[in-house]
């Protein structure tokens, strides 16, 4: 992306100059394509669409409310979601797989579990 700079110098050279396109393209170090479109467009055709978009101001407030509702919480400017709790059954397991039980006896009817090898066989 051109820096706006770098678009006046152009438009400076082709409209107070009188510098011909090819030689703006030279010592520009820029394609003719770029050189036509600073020339023949407005500067603001070479702002990106990121700079264009509106800030959400009075809208912040209705945001918030939706962010809240769904249990997300807002830390400058970043949206978190939240963290997952273990359930009750899966803090149980977990306490077995502290105290060293066997896999085969704290998933019997789950063998791909077991097989994955945490805790004893």
């Amino acid at each position: 992306m051109l820096a706006l700079a770098t678009i006046m110098k152009i438009r400076v050279d082709h409209f107070q100059d009188r510098v011909l396109i090819k030689a703006i393209m030279w010592k520009r170090r820029v394609s003719r394509s770029t050189v036509r479109k600073a020339v023949r467009e407005d500067p603001e055709a070479f702002v990106s669409a990121s700079e264009r978009q509106p800030k959400p101001g009075r809208w912040i407030t209705e945001l918030e409310r939706m962010i809240n509702a769904v249990d997300f919480i807002s830390r400058s400017g970043q949206i978190v979601a939240p963290r997952r709790r273990a359930s009750a059954g899966e803090a149980g397991e977990k306490a077995a797989i502290k105290e060293g039980r066997p896999v085969r006896e704290i998933w019997p009817d789950e063998p791909a579990k077991a097989a994955q090898g945490c805790g004893k066989v």
